[in-house]
């Protein structure tokens, strides 16, 4: 019950979010000349995804939808991947829990599925739930 509770609370709750547009890279040297930039928000990790995924999908040669989804899906769980195992970048810090979970909502975001404030909270929400499972005692 309180779970339903607090997340009835938070939909409820106003938030102010800020919305960002992905920064998608012009050519390869512009992503290797600013990758901080590139790989330290959200937006430009969205923005890298796409643009790395595009990359991959001319180099394919497809023109099937789902096959472009799953390539955007995948390229940003291993960017994601990448930035927390080297230690650089947006998730230089975090968990690997939250790491694959941005990495996947990225991946979203990369397909046109949903928007970036959209992705954080969901993300977010799915974090916070997971931290009140607890062991029970008996």
């Amino acid at each position: 019950m309180k779970k339903w509770i607090f997340l009835f609370v938070i939909l409820l709750i106003p938030a102010v979010i800020f919305a960002q547009d992905p920064e998608v890279p012009a050519d390869i040297a512009d992503l290797l000349a600013n990758l901080q930039t590139f790989l330290g928000t959200l937006a430009g990790l969205a923005g890298t995804t796409i643009f790395v995924a595009a990359i991959l999908i001319k180099l394919i040669g497809t023109d099937k939808r789902w096959l472009k989804l799953v390539t955007g899906f995948i390229v940003a769980i291993v960017i994601s991947a990448a930035t927390n195992l080297l230690n650089f970048g947006l998730f230089a810090e975090s968990t690997w829990i939250a790491t694959l979970l941005y990495g996947a909502g990225l991946g979203f975001v990369a397909g046109s599925l949903v928007d970036i404030p959209t992705m954080k909270i969901l993300v977010e929400l799915v974090l916070q739930l997971s931290q009140f499972k607890k062991p029970v005692d008996k």
